[in-house]
């Protein structure tokens, strides 16, 4: 154990660590705003979603009441 520290020094890890520094760093670069965008666009969809359905509802029912005052004229 007393041999391997003599030959460990701190410039053999050194370079690699910084390149490790580096690569994270530019991950995180790309990932953080990808990951706005993605949440964006996922409020977005979700958003759209809901308006559609709350307009299928809404045509669902015009014509549900189309239908019933066609046939109370009908009976009338």
């Amino acid at each position: 154990a007393i041999r391997a520290r003599e030959h460990f020094y701190a410039g053999s890890i050194g370079e690699p660590l910084v390149n490790a520094l580096l690569t994270t760093a530019a991950g995180l670069t790309m990932a953080i705003p990808c990951h706005v965008g993605y949440t964006y666009l996922t409020v977005r969809v979700e958003t759209l979603t809901l308006d559609m359905e709350k307009a299928a509802l809404e045509l669902t029912g015009f014509f549900e009441r189309q239908q019933q005052e066609k046939k109370a004229e009908e009976n009338a």
